[in-house]
């Protein structure tokens, strides 16, 4: 059993995690990037408008489905704690 004080990677072996997870947020930033280009062709509205308006707005609905979900499942109490802090007294 591992302790709360002991490391469970080394530094090299972190190292290599930060730097194989840097290339792959990379090579998936672009993939994004090409796809909001091409939906901006496509959809004939400009990159900004998708990159600001439509991307986030998508992303929080799929956000609240998921909660709406938990809730239904009665599992609202730990989506809540998922989100962030709750005070209860």
């Amino acid at each position: 059993m591992v302790s709360e004080d002991e490391a469970v990677l080394g530094f090299t072996s972190a190292m290599v995690w930060l730097a194989v997870m840097t290339v792959i947020t990379a090579l998936l930033s672009e993939y994004v990037v090409s796809t909001i280009e091409a939906a901006s062709e496509s959809w004939e509205l400009s990159v900004s408008f998708i990159s600001i308006i439509l991307i986030p707005i998508v992303g929080n609905a799929a956000e609240h489905a998921g909660a709406i979900i938990f809730a239904f499942k009665n599992k609202l109490v730990s989506r809540i704690r998922s989100s962030g802090p709750v005070h209860t007294h």
